[in-house]
């Protein structure tokens, strides 16, 4: 059976109209508002199937435009700060930073709800430690982020017998992009998060793309084809 690919779809329009409608023009909605770049890159993909080179490629200039554009760079790394005499270091180290876990919500996106599931609870930790130490800001976005997601599970897990749909690059990218400017908004510019903790948040993403890059090269296959040496592919099987 066919299984449309108009999860991502749904989430950004949603995200995007509450945003509008509801919350202040701050600068979390400008970011937000920002992600339509890499969504409509991968719902090109979706349609279309771009080589990963194009989609690399495009997503290295929409990323570094992005970071020089919005000053939203890495320089407090929890262990050590980046002085402004090296924030050119600091601006490609953060491009590099977005496009890589981008592309590691798209690689992980192999089994149902993986990739949401994971994005949700990276959002899940924002909003407890924005609890902890925003007592007078709550940042409601991230309320409606959740409230998206778990509808989006509700519908992709086939509860109350609805139709099932996937999240599709545009959904997996989409999110991707967006956990990353969240939690260098979060821990870099609001220092809501410690720098040192943001890693712990998208772990697995991150761990899964690295062993199944280092694996496929270690096995001398391109990098970009897929196969099962994903984590949950291992756990799957075993």
């Amino acid at each position: 059976n066919y299984i449309s690919l108009t999860g991502g779809i749904y989430i950004f329009i949603s995200l995007i109209i509450t945003s509008t409608f509801i919350l202040p023009y701050d600068q979390l909605y400008f970011l937000t508002l920002s992600s339509f770049g890499i969504f409509f890159m991968g719902l090109i993909d979706d349609l279309k199937n771009i080589s990963f080179r194009s989609r690399f490629f495009f997503q290295i200039v929409f990323v570094l435009f992005f970071v020089i554009f919005f000053k939203l760079h890495i320089t407090n790394f929890g262990f050590f700060n980046i002085d402004q005499r090296f924030i050119f270091f600091s601006i490609i180290f953060t491009t590099f930073a977005i496009v890589g876990l981008i592309n590691a919500f798209n690689f992980i996106d192999g089994i149902d709800g993986l990739s949401s599931s994971l994005f949700l609870i990276a959002i899940f930790f924002i909003k407890i430690f924005v609890i902890i130490k925003q007592d007078h800001y709550f940042y409601d976005q991230l309320d409606i982020l959740i409230i998206l997601l778990l509808c989006f599970l509700i519908i992709n897990k086939k509860f109350f017998n609805l139709n099932q749909i996937f999240l599709g690059d545009s959904g997996s990218m989409f999110l991707g992009f967006l956990i990353s400017i969240y939690l260098i908004y979060f821990s870099n510019i609001l220092d809501v998060v410690s720098p040192t903790l943001v890693y712990w948040f998208v772990a697995i993403p991150i761990f899964d793309f690295f062993s199944v890059i280092a694996i496929r090269i270690y096995n001398k296959k391109n990098p970009m084809v897929g196969d099962n040496y994903h984590f949950h592919h291992l756990l799957i099987n075993n």
